[in-house]
């Protein structure tokens, strides 16, 4: 089985919509999951309010994060389920446009390699499972992938450790060490994943006045920009070719960290004097 049909277009009985079975099995799996109705897109319409944002700044409320929340809470970005404390996040970060009308957010994760990182968490990690080490050594070690990570040229990647790196192919591997970086997004929109991109940096191309210093996505033509103090993002999306690239549209907003989700119910006191 590779998908659950969810609908299917009256008159064209060719043409269904699915869930992906790795989706909905990741789903199923977490301790939190339960079946519900997928997020109601007409209440607002139906009640002519519009959603509440107040605040400022990246924790502002948007229908967008609303979506996000429901398959956050639901376990849609966490791994590991019953008889865990926490689960860890399976993306890093979770971007939300400016708009506050906006129901569309994207998740991404971004690899690289760093021969030096590889080293020393292979170090790390010898360390950490053996029960006699000594703490300091362990402590000494993570601090210093710590420092490498938030002095690499792209501060929220996620460096490949030394085993997951001899996964690749030796081709692979020579064009990860040549510095070409990876950034998978999933675009999100009303709650449900309509798209994945895969954008990378390093490359060198003749449109590199259109690509230059930053991430993109040569099948989408896509460049997406992260100001990494504030995690601030520009994506832009052109159509063209050749000399003539033209941008067709552009959206900004912020970036945030994914957080663990924890699998222990909130305790609550008893009422009562």
């Amino acid at each position: 089985m590779i998908g659950i049909t969810t609908l299917h277009l009256k008159g064209g009985e060719n043409l269904n919509f699915a869930i992906p079975i790795n989706d909905a099995k990741r789903l199923l799996r977490t301790n939190s999951s339960r079946l519900q109705n997928l997020p109601d897109e007409l209440d607002t319409a139906h009640t002519g309010e519009s959603p509440s944002t107040e605040g400022e700044g990246p924790r502002a409320t948007s229908i967008a994060r609303r979506y996000y929340q429901q398959l956050f809470d639901a376990g849609a970005f966490s791994s590991g389920g019953k008889g865990y404390l926490w689960t860890a996040p399976t993306v890093d970060y979770v971007c939300f446009s400016d708009e506050p009308d906006s129901d569309t957010f994207f998740t991404f994760v971004a690899h690289g390699y760093d021969q030096e990182y590889a080293e020393v968490y292979a170090k790390w990690f010898k360390l950490v499972t053996d029960s006699s080490s000594d703490f300091q050594e362990v402590e000494k070690y993570y601090r210093r992938m710590q420092t490498i990570e938030r002095t690499a040229d792209y501060p929220y990647l996620h460096f490949f450790s030394a085993d997951e790196f001899n996964e690749y192919t030796s081709a692979a591997q020579k064009v990860w060490r040549d510095g070409i970086r990876s950034l998978m997004a999933h675009v999100y929109e009303k709650g449900v994943k309509v798209a994945s991109r895969m954008y990378h940096a390093g490359y060198k191309f003749d449109f590199k006045t259109v690509f230059e210093d930053a991430w993109w996505d040569s099948h989408e033509l896509s460049k997406l920009s992260i100001e990494p103090s504030k995690m601030r993002y520009v994506r832009t999306d052109y159509r063209g070719g050749e000399a003539d690239w033209r941008i067709e549209t552009s959206q900004a907003g912020h970036c945030e960290k994914v957080a663990r989700r924890s699998n222990v119910a909130p305790c609550t006191s008893p009422s009562g004097p």
